[in-house]
């Protein structure tokens, strides 16, 4: 049984059945992996509670990933973070916002990437190379503070030297 473990940065190639196989593991992280060309499955996680998954680099993969634990894994680290990079997705970015409701592509997928009936992806990132966008209130409401501060500032040093 593993516990509370981070598994960040690796490569899991051109393996013969499993990538990654996560059995009777309780607080994993996976992130920023490359888990590719494996002739079984990328990740196959069988039994589990309290894993997320993202940031990774899921590519030819005969079968990208499986889960058959009941719940307790989250394929994405939310919104506006973003989950996987699959090498099969087809979909789009044309949408934004948690809900990808909202006009304007933020490199994440606009549909979830569906890894079985009950379990997705909800945010799968567009490129291989992804950097994630800050939300834009945490980062344009400060810099716009920022910007009226230093623009009052200039008026009251224009109007001191007339």
């Amino acid at each position: 049984s593993v516990a509370d473990v981070s598994v960040v940065g690796n490569n899991f190639s051109q393996n013969g059945r499993n990538g990654i196989l996560v059995n009777e593991a309780r607080g994993l992280l996976l992130e920023g992996n490359n888990i590719t060309s494996n002739l079984g499955c990328g990740l196959n996680v069988t039994a589990a509670t309290s894993v997320t998954v993202y940031h990774n680099r899921f590519v030819a993969n005969h079968v990208q990933a499986n889960q058959t634990a009941p719940t307790g894994v989250q394929w994405d680290g939310g919104y506006p973070s973003g989950g996987n990079y699959w090498s099969d997705y087809g979909g789009v970015d044309l949408m934004s916002g948690p809900d990808q409701n909202l006009s304007g592509g933020d490199r994440l997928g606009d549909t979830p990437y569906v890894i079985s009936a009950s379990v997705s992806d909800r945010y799968p990132l567009m490129s291989d190379s992804f950097t994630p966008i800050p939300e834009f209130a945490a980062v344009a409401l400060p810099m716009i503070g920022l910007v009226l501060m230093f623009a009052a500032w200039t008026v009251r040093r224009v109007k001191r030297a007339d």
